[in-house]
């Protein structure tokens, strides 16, 4: 038998009322305390959260820490690469110096070796 047919109207209104209920309850599960407070007495319950803001102090304080290594590191990382540039630049000078000079000796290298030529000749 394939589909089912919808049912009446009033198979529908207790289906939504079924599902309202399911909904409400859903909600105030969302809003009563954790499962760990329910057997715990108010005391109890006032050292947990104590405990819970001492730790995330704590986790704030660490990670305050871990930030301001990493912004150290980065500013010694720019540091670094402003240095590495600028020796580069230096290389390449150099380089362009030493090639421009080795163009110039092979040219006076031919020259004179032109010129032996025409001597010997």
């Amino acid at each position: 038998m394939g589909c089912s047919s919808p049912g009446t109207a009033d198979d529908i209104i207790q289906q939504a009322k079924a599902l309202q209920k399911e909904i409400k309850t859903e909600a105030s599960l969302a809003t009563a305390p954790p499962a760990c407070y329910v057997n715990i007495v108010p005391t109890e319950i006032q050292k947990r959260r104590e405990q819970n803001r001492a730790a995330q102090r704590a986790f704030r304080i660490r990670k305050e820490q871990v930030v301001e290594r990493l912004k150290e590191k980065y500013a010694e990382l720019v540091s670094e690469h402003k240095n590495l540039q600028t020796l580069y630049k230096q290389l390449l000078e150099k380089t362009d110096i030493l090639e421009s000079q080795i163009r110039e000796l092979t040219g006076e290298l031919e020259n004179s070796k032109n010129k032996t030529e025409l001597v010997d000749d």
